[in-house]
């Protein structure tokens, strides 16, 4: 198996991982901790731009929009503390359907552990699909603005995160944690 490009990341410090020997398929393999010392500049006036989300965006386009480069998604991620790459707003019916299969998956992990023959009420259930729709929708909306730099900054974000990056590993401060499901 080849790790696609969309994961070869390069300011993130990843375990060296051999992707040929693995024998199973990864899938939802979203989470990795981000470089901690940003400098603050990024963040001011001077630097930092607003560019809202518009739905099922992805980084690598918008990296390409913002700066002609699809290469500089990651530093989307690294500006606007993302941990996942798939955290950029969807459309309606993509949250209707992930509320969907969280309420299933409520009824099913807690029928295991309720007595036999126990029935939620239609109330309980449309008070708990409205909670898990709220989360949804606040998830869905959180990186609906994001932070980005002009291009002619880009080179000392790369300068910057490269010095990071290197200071990092020399003093094993950064360290990255691999969330992926086996199937």
């Amino acid at each position: 198996m080849i790790m696609p490009d969309l994961m070869v990341h390069k300011y993130y410090i990843y375990n060296n991982i051999d992707w040929e020997a693995l024998s199973y398929t990864i899938k939802n393999f979203t989470r990795f901790d981000s470089l901690t010392k940003i400098p603050e500049k990024y963040f001011t006036n001077e630097y930092a731009l607003t560019y809202k989300v518009p739905d099922d965006s992805r980084l690598e386009l918008i990296a390409y929009q913002l700066w002609g480069d699809s290469n500089y998604w990651d530093i989307l991620m690294i500006l606007n503390g993302m941990d996942m790459f798939n955290q950029l707003p969807t459309n309606y019916d993509a949250v209707l359907d992930r509320v969907e299969a969280k309420l299933n998956e409520f009824i099913e992990r807690t029928e295991k552990y309720t007595p036999q023959g126990h029935v939620y009420t239609a109330s309980f259930l449309r008070d708990k699909e409205a909670e898990i729709l709220a989360e949804e929708e606040e998830l869905n909306e959180k990186y609906r603005e994001i932070i980005y730099i002009e291009k002619s900054h880009i080179s000392d974000i790369l300068t910057d995160l490269t010095s990071l990056k290197a200071d990092g590993l020399s003093n094993s401060e950064l360290l990255v944690f691999w969330f992926f499901e086996v199937i």
